[in-house]
């Protein structure tokens, strides 16, 4: 976690270069939005006040300091106050939770991701288009491939029609 992160309900902007034109605020050149629970970063940030919206163009970062999630996008729509927004041509991590009982299989590796677009709901991402490893990204050693990907970090991931691949070798389907 940041130590010199904003107060609770305030939002710090800083960029290279701000203009305003009422409730919008134009962020160019390493731009960052951050509150006290995440940082958006990006080339470029537009956001409106009134609607809390960010719409943020080349680069996209997103880190959310208390569960520890990271999304790189090349563009992405993204409310401030709910927190809910999409994110394309999407990459990210997110923390493995490790569970110690006898039986259960776990690792200190956090999950990769990738998908053609990304949806953050609350505290879950659904993915489309994509996959789910935890071997390290660019060239995984395997994963779960599927057309969505229901996915609460530190819990749980969903999805149907999901293909395990061993070295981009289809290895078997689950329905």
């Amino acid at each position: 976690m940041k130590a010199d992160l904003p107060p609770p309900d305030e939002i710090r902007l800083r960029a290279l270069t701000q203009d305003s034109s009422q409730e919008w605020r134009y962020l160019k050149g390493s731009a960052s939005v951050e509150t006290s629970d995440f940082d958006l970063s990006a080339d470029q940030i537009d956001y409106n006040s009134d609607t809390h919206w960010a719409y943020a163009r080349g680069h996209v970062h997103l880190e959310h300091f208390a569960t520890g999630d990271k999304l790189d996008a090349d563009h992405a729509e993204y409310n401030l106050k709910t927190e809910d927004g999409k994110f394309y041509a999407v990459d990210g991590t997110s923390p493995a939770k490790i569970l110690t009982s006898p039986g259960i299989l776990t690792t200190t590796s956090p999950f990769y991701f990738q998908a053609q677009w990304a949806e953050r709901i609350k505290d879950r991402y659904i993915l489309h288009q994509g996959f789910v490893t935890d071997c390290k990204l660019p060239k995984p050693w395997w994963t779960f491939e599927a057309p969505v990907f229901d996915i609460i970090p530190g819990d749980r991931a969903i999805s149907r029609h999901t293909i395990f691949r061993l070295r981009h070798i289809p290895i078997f389907y689950l329905p």
